[in-house]
């Protein structure tokens, strides 16, 4: 299938991951991805540092990019402006931070990254898309939340639920203008990220799964194309849990 001709699409957390497979994914299928992540190289010269790359005929920009500094976010619409792009399709917010040390466990700073990607994030890439996908006539965001915000210690589960707040009422917000919110929440997710934990939590979430494994980024990625794409045009507000049943024990 080919649902994203002509279509541009913007990824956070792109870099790895569900990110990383969503982007890809949303390529093949004809999209042109801008893919933003702190893994990607950085490279000098300030804002415009990437219109070379907007100019070229390639339809897949990696650019270095923190989600939760709005300064990242002022640049790459300056960066976008100047590339000529003036409108954007589609939005996805994967940027993500697993953290699961309990609140008395944890430091300060830590805290504070987590609710700054986890929620802070997705809100300065919705206030800063939004006038793009305003341009286009209309669009789709897909924010990712978790299933498993309601099992983790206090932070995560803050930063989660701040997800959904945002996405219902950007939900209602924009509705007049075309614009489709929704969030996805998903389970334990075999990335390398997932992986970085304790081996005995993942093996615990696992037994607690009614299908026994941990989902694949694939899996998740193309629920999250279906619900950027047209098939899903009814659909805003909506949280789609994708999480091989864990939610509902």
């Amino acid at each position: 299938m080919f649902r994203f001709v002509g279509r541009t699409a913007i990824v956070t957390g792109a870099g790895s991951g569900i990110g990383k497979a969503v982007a890809e994914q949303l390529a093949g299928e004809g999209a042109r991805i801008i893919a933003l992540d702190t893994s990607f190289p950085k490279i000098d010269n300030g804002p415009n540092r990437h219109i070379d790359l907007l100019f070229s005929s390639s339809n897949f920009v990696k650019i270095y990019h923190d989600a939760s500094n709005p300064d990242h976010w002022d640049e790459l619409l300056i960066t976008l402006g100047v590339g000529g792009v003036d409108g954007v399709d589609i939005l996805i917010n994967a940027a993500n931070i697993m953290h699961y040390k309990p609140l008395d466990e944890m430091e300060y700073s830590d805290r504070r990254r987590i609710i700054g990607v986890n929620a802070e994030g997705i809100m300065l890439g919705m206030r800063a898309i939004i006038p793009l996908i305003k341009a286009q006539g209309g669009g789709s965001i897909v924010n990712f939340s978790s299933a498993l915000a309601t099992m983790n210690p206090v932070a995560y589960a803050a930063g989660k639920g701040a997800v959904m707040f945002h996405t219902r009422n950007a939900a209602v917000t924009y509705g007049a203008d075309n614009i489709r919110v929704n969030a996805i929440l998903f389970g334990i997710i075999d990335t390398p990220m997932a992986r970085a934990q304790e081996a005995d939590y993942n093996d615990t979430l696992v037994v607690r799964t009614p299908l026994r494994r941990m989902g694949t980024v694939r899996e998740v990625a193309r629920c999250v194309l279906f619900m950027a794409s047209d098939e899903a045009g009814l659909m805003t507000g909506s949280a789609v849990t994708v999480d091989g049943g864990v939610s509902i024990l």
